[in-house]
């Protein structure tokens, strides 16, 4: 009987054919029950009327005398008099654990990531972000003997649609200091919700400077929901389209203080020819 291996929580069983043919069934379907789970999740909060945005964009004020403008902008949710009321604003809204979400940050305001990537809010519309991947750096030093991380920039601009939607478009430069290495991609993505419950669709192209390396399409499809004032659950996960398919799942939960956010995932990737591991996430932001 034609066997195969795969990873399974660490270890290596050989699993039969006929059961591979099953495992494949059964990752294209939790695929699609995600996707149902997540929707059905968040129609009852897109279609209550109690909860909704107030975009006003005011035009800038400039003062002759001192030769100042001063912008106003607020980009407000409405909620009703419960419990919600007394939540904080969820600081940070622009990304998900990997994904980046259709919110955008406001103007000024600056944000770290991990420690290792920088977010800068231009306009209330547009951000950019750039850093160093610190684990490609010590990898590089301590394995190859050479200072070759990997480094990112990323531009996105955002706009509201009506009261729960949202769109935006993204472009990411992925590269490392050595010639001819680097990855350019192209996303968009729509948001439907609100900062505490939200669920984002993607799509994301690339290309390669090194012919050999192909880049695969990937859909993209994230959630978040907050349950409490400090408490929010997020998802986020991706499927990878052309030659090899896979599949990367993630399930975790986050803190959400004032002007910072932490949190704990798991993660699983399922690969086309069924190996599949498990690992965690750990995360940490705050808005300076």
């Amino acid at each position: 009987m034609d066997n195969k291996r795969i990873y399974s929580n660490g270890e290596l069983k050989n699993i039969p054919k006929y059961l591979l043919k099953k495992m494949k069934f059964m990752r294209n379907r939790i695929f699609s029950l995600s996707v149902i789970l997540i929707i059905f999740l968040w129609m009852p909060m897109l279609q209550a009327k109690d909860s909704s945005f107030k975009f006003d964009i005011l035009d800038s004020i400039s003062d002759n005398a001192t030769n100042q403008q001063y912008a106003i902008h607020t980009d407000t949710l409405k909620t009703p008099a419960n419990s919600k009321s007394q939540w904080h604003e969820n600081p940070i809204t622009s990304f998900n654990l990997f994904s980046g979400s259709a919110f955008n940050l406001k103007k000024g305001d600056m944000v770290v990531r991990n420690l290792q990537s920088f977010y800068y809010g231009v306009s209330n519309k547009f951000s950019v972000s750039g850093g160093v991947n610190l684990f490609s750096l010590f990898n590089s030093v301590l394995i190859i003997g050479e200072i070759k991380p990997i480094f990112t920039f990323t531009a996105k601009y955002t706009t509201p649609i009506n009261n729960n939607a949202r769109f935006g478009l993204s472009s990411v430069y992925i590269g490392t200091l050595s010639k001819g290495e680097s990855i350019y991609g192209m996303s968009g993505m729509a948001t439907l919700g609100d900062f505490d419950k939200n669920v984002t669709i993607g799509l994301v192209f690339g290309s390669s400077s090194d012919e050999n390396l192909e880049v695969p399409m990937i859909i993209n499809i994230a959630g978040q929901i907050r349950t409490s004032k400090k408490i929010m659950f997020i998802s986020d996960n991706f499927y990878f389209f052309k030659d090899a398919k896979a599949l990367l799942m993630s399930l975790g939960v986050n803190y959400i203080g004032s002007k910072i956010i932490g949190g704990f995932a798991f993660g699983s990737f399922i690969s086309d020819d069924n190996e599949m591991i498990v690992f965690p996430i750990f995360h940490f932001s705050f808005k300076i």
